[in-house]
């Protein structure tokens, strides 16, 4: 079955997902950028030319944005697992400080 949305078949010939490429290629923000970028194209023309496949893939890239903000601004904080912040549905970064979380907005890292 096809799937243009995580796996075009456009780029079923390369060796490794060209996904990958941009983001090991592109620094964390660059990264987030990129996605955001392509969020607001997808959402921005997904009734004159893919239809529900553009909010799909708009989806995607906002996940995508979403797991590396979280992990750029919840690293080291008692929210963050590893790999996805616990406190996810608070309205401010993932940040939710009746939960737990130790890192306050404006909140220098060093």
């Amino acid at each position: 079955m096809m799937d243009n949305v995580n796996h075009p078949s456009h780029y079923a010939d390369k060796r490794i997902e060209v996904i990958d490429y941009i983001r090991d290629t592109l620094t964390e923000e660059g990264f987030v950028d990129y996605c955001i970028g392509n969020v607001i194209k997808y959402v921005s023309r997904w009734r004159k030319k893919g239809g529900v496949e553009d909010l799909k893939k708009a989806q995607v890239y906002l996940g995508w944005a979403i797991e590396k903000d979280e992990e750029q601004t919840c690293a080291g904080c008692a929210c963050w697992d590893g790999a996805t912040c616990m406190n996810a549905q608070s309205a401010q970064y993932g940040r939710d400080t009746d939960s737990g979380c130790q890192k306050m907005e404006g909140e220098d890292d060093g």
